[in-house]
């Protein structure tokens, strides 16, 4: 998965989240793996402290909303656009 396809799907629905977080790895740095923070209208992505993928999936995302303004379908919708959902 690249950085930028992920940046576009999450870009569709922050506006809707409180927070997200989680563990990927990304096209641009082949076996790293990486820490995602999203709180409000700031997000980062960091190395993570584990930095080798682990035997589990290479995406691990949460993110949280207010259940009437998070659009759970949209968020899957877009991520499964870009092969994360």
């Amino acid at each position: 998965m690249s950085f930028p396809a992920l940046q576009s799907a999450v870009q569709t629905f922050a506006a809707q989240l409180a927070r997200g977080k989680g563990f990927l790895s990304i096209r641009e740095r082949p076996g790293e793996r990486f820490l995602f923070h999203l709180v409000g209208k700031r997000a980062s992505l960091s190395l993570s402290a584990r930095s080798e993928p682990g035997p589990g999936p290479d995406v691990q995302l949460v993110f949280i909303g207010r259940e009437e303004l998070f659009d759970i379908e949209q968020a899957k919708a877009a991520l499964d656009a870009v092969g994360l959902a």
